[in-house]
């Protein structure tokens, strides 16, 4: 089971859940162990930024639960220091730009 807390504007937050049963072979999934509220995360609860996201506190550490058939390069129970950004895109933020 995966939790978020979802952002539903001024009406506060929502804790929602779904089941990842697989992932592709060229993916892996992440459990997150700690996610961090940054001050932009802030900023959007309070209205003061129009960005898009509802799920926020994507900054965080975790560690890889399920790894796709093609993923070599990382193992099991491997841990991970994430801040989601495009690499192609620094303008497009996980729990910014997008959910």
């Amino acid at each position: 089971m995966i939790n978020r807390v979802i952002l539903l504007g001024r009406k506060g937050l929502s804790l929602s859940g779904s089941i990842v049963k697989d992932v592709r072979d060229n993916e892996l999934l992440i459990r997150i162990e700690y996610a961090g509220i940054c001050g932009t995360d802030l900023q959007i609860i309070n209205g003061l930024r129009p960005d898009k996201a509802q799920i926020l506190g994507h900054e965080g550490v975790g560690k890889i639960v399920v790894l796709g058939k093609k993923i070599r390069v990382y193992r099991l129970n491997q841990r991970f220091v994430f801040n989601p950004v495009d690499p192609d895109d620094q303008n497009r933020i996980l729990g910014h730009t997008y959910n």
